[in-house]
């Protein structure tokens, strides 16, 4: 069980990583909001833990 929840986390952050890099070049999030969705995924990430 542990596996499959490190497997899915990892792929969320991944697809979550290319997402929001895709939003920032298109102009519709800044480097201030991309940081604090990175510190506020990371935090949850690691809450859950």
């Amino acid at each position: 069980m542990n596996a499959l929840t490190a497997l899915v986390g990892f792929a969320t952050s991944v697809f979550s990583r290319l997402y929001m890099r895709v939003e920032y070049d298109h102009g519709k999030l800044s480097a201030g909001r991309l940081r604090l969705y990175h510190s506020m995924f990371r935090w949850r990430k690691w809450r859950l833990r």
